[in-house]
């Protein structure tokens, strides 16, 4: 699937949206009521010695903010899970925009060795660290506060 981020590099925005989008849902879903969540994601082009090799970094809060402004700790649970679906949608993704066959995506569903692995050591996509605590999703939203970068429609009040 790299070789079609190398020629369309829209790709990368409309991925980025649909990575959000899949935590979104799934939050909702567990805090079984609408929160808004945040996170930080950016693409990557290149890996060690600059080859070609598409793939995202992202920082996300472990839950969201209910309609009250009350943060909602949601943990992430099995990762391994989340991939797979991850893998799934964006497959989905490809075969909706006709970049690849029918044929293809099954293919790409049933491959031992998922697409979503490094190219260089075939470890598989990994969550390197997750904040769990509460108050730490805390210290950083008032550091946001603090320097005048907030989410927006966040309510600072709600850290008290």
């Amino acid at each position: 699937m790299r070789p079609y981020f190398r020629h369309n590099r829209w790709l990368f925005a409309e991925v980025s949206r649909l990575i959000f989008a899949m935590l979104q849902r799934f939050y909702n879903k567990a805090a079984k009521k609408p929160v808004r969540t945040g996170m930080v994601l950016a693409y990557q082009t290149s890996g060690e010695f600059l080859r070609w090799n598409p793939h995202f970094h992202w920082l996300v809060l472990e839950g969201g903010f209910d309609e009250r402004g009350k943060f909602v700790h949601i943990p992430l649970g099995d990762i391994h899970r989340m991939s797979e679906y991850f893998r799934r949608v964006v497959i989905r993704f490809f075969l909706k925009k006709e970049l690849i066959t029918a044929h293809l995506a099954t293919s790409l569903i049933n491959w031992k060795h998922s697409a979503f692995v490094c190219p260089c050591c075939s470890a598989p996509m990994r969550v390197l660290a997750v904040i769990t605590e509460p108050e730490e999703v805390r210290k950083i939203l008032r550091h946001l506060v603090k320097i005048g970068r907030s989410p927006p429609g966040f309510d600072p009040a709600s850290l008290n």
